[in-house]
């Protein structure tokens, strides 16, 4: 949901680092999707899927989102339990 960015907000796969449990980087994994990144304006949602594959098997992964995707030090950092 776009909240405050008065540009259209465009996030996609290259904004997003993921590590496995094991600390390995993962790559997106290919599958078909069915909801796809869309420019977003100031007050509207856009529900989009993207998909990664571990190297190893784990219990949790850790998400790195960096706002400007060329940025070294990711904007926030998500701790994800996997089931």
């Amino acid at each position: 949901e776009n909240t405050a960015d008065t540009g259209d907000m465009y996030i996609f796969s290259s904004h997003f680092q993921v590590i496995d449990g094991q600390g390995n980087v993962c790559d997106v994994y290919p599958l078909p999707v069915d909801q796809y990144p869309q420019e977003t304006p100031i007050g509207a949602k856009c529900t989009a899927q993207q998909a990664f594959g571990t190297v190893e098997e784990s219990g949790n992964i850790t998400v790195f989102y960096k706002y400007n995707m060329f940025d070294e030090k990711p904007t926030i950092t998500f701790e994800i339990p996997l089931s």
